[in-house]
């Protein structure tokens, strides 16, 4: 494997690994799964040389910011509101 394929297999297998490890950790909130899943989508794609200007991630990075935002303010909301 070379190139931008090594690295869609190593975020399928980080995210895979995260996901287990969520699970075994009882996690049942769907936030903090998708939360998980954005802050490794960043991770990968800033470590990658090359991978964000070859795969053009702008229109993605933005959907999951907001996506993020939505799920922080849920979450902040929720634990005000008590």
């Amino acid at each position: 494997m070379r190139g931008i394929t090594a690295w869609i297999v190593t975020y399928a297998a980080v995210q895979a690994v995260a996901a287990a490890l969520l699970a075994m950790a009882g996690e049942s909130r769907l936030g903090a799964y998708y939360s998980m899943a954005v802050l490794i989508h960043f991770i990968v794609t800033t470590v990658a040389p090359g991978l964000r200007e070859r795969a053009r991630l702008a229109p993605l990075d933005a959907t999951l910011l907001a996506g993020f935002t939505v799920v922080v303010a849920l979450r902040v909301y929720e634990v005000l509101r008590g």
